[in-house]
């Protein structure tokens, strides 16, 4: 027969401090890499948008041309109506 394994109680498992520091560190860094990112495309977005005013500023007028234009051809219908019934 086998001699018996001498048997030794089991040490809790630690993390040694480079893992935790490196996982520190590698979340840091992405954290910096994504307000990067959001800064870039938040400046990119604004330059979008101020090239785009001018478009925005005609459909505007348009639009407001478009509703003088309407109400002045009910206001004429209804001249036109009553005429009509005169």
């Amino acid at each position: 027969m086998r001699p018996a394994a001498a048997t030794r109680a089991a040490a809790p498992a630690r993390r040694p401090i480079h893992v935790v520091v490196a996982v520190g560190m590698t979340a840091g860094l992405y954290a910096i890499s994504l307000a990067g990112v959001a800064t870039l495309q938040s400046a990119s977005d604004a330059r979008l948008a101020a090239g785009r005013a001018p478009a925005a500023d005609a459909v505007a007028g348009l639009t407001s041309a478009h509703d003088a234009l309407e109400a002045s051809l009910g206001t004429l219908n209804d001249a036109y109506a009553r005429a009509a019934d005169a």
